[in-house]
């Protein structure tokens, strides 16, 4: 087997950084991992799993800031499977699913509707997001 055909999938520097000024993330200190601040209260983490080539949403409380530190420690979920392809269009859907709710809010409102992020991104893209994860 050739080296270049044992190589891990994954994303070019250069589309990294578009793909991150697209969607207005803060890089890391380390080189997978970007931050998106939704509204003062909440932010998205971005993990890229290069074996799989898709990223991990994490919807965290409070402000990001300082390399990974936040303010606040709830987490309204995470979810994974989003390709680079389709990142832009999840965090749209990220920041359309919070609103001008505080954390709390969509908290109690995830528990009342025993729904999250993930059935919103199927109901609104009519893709089920179990087809975007790779078991």
């Amino acid at each position: 087997m050739k080296k270049r055909d044992m190589k891990m999938q994954g994303i070019s520097n250069t589309d990294w950084n578009m793909l991150m000024r697209k969607i207005n993330a803060v890089n890391s200190k380390y080189r997978d991992v970007a931050y998106v601040q939704v509204r003062n209260d909440i932010f998205v983490e971005l993990e890229f799993n290069k074996t799989k080539n898709y990223f991990g949403i994490d919807i965290l409380e409070g402000i990001y800031h300082d390399q990974g530190k936040s303010t606040g420690s709830g987490v309204l979920g995470y979810s994974h499977g989003y390709t680079p392809n389709i990142l832009p269009t999840a965090i749209k859907l990220v920041k359309n699913y919070i609103g001008d709710k505080d954390f709390y809010e969509v908290l109690k409102n995830e528990y009342k509707t025993n729904k999250n992020f993930s059935n919103y991104f199927s109901e609104k893209t009519g893709i089920d997001y179990h087809d975007l994860v790779d078991y």
